[in-house]
């Protein structure tokens, strides 16, 4: 019985959608042009998807999501809206 509640219970939660307050757990990884790559530890962040976008592509990954889902987004060093220094 428990079990089939728990697989209802998943159907039933939304998938990440505008003005959803979310909760993510991410950690940063990056590699230089020599190759050398380094690592962040694993942080939490909560915000409302789809309000003052950062970073379009990580929020664009997301869209759609149910909570748990593991994903893996590149975030590109140059964009229009932050050019490198």
């Amino acid at each position: 019985m428990l079990e089939t509640n728990q697989r209802e219970r998943r159907r039933m939660i939304q998938k990440v959608k505008e003005c959803m307050m979310v909760t993510i757990e991410f950690s940063v990884r990056t590699t230089t042009r020599d190759d050398q790559r380094s690592e962040l530890p694993p942080r939490t962040r909560r915000f409302v998807y789809g309000v003052d976008a950062r970073y379009p592509s990580f929020e664009k990954a997301l869209a759609g999501r149910k909570p748990g889902e593991r994903i893996t987004v590149r975030v590109p060093l140059h964009t229009k809206q932050h050019p490198a220094a």
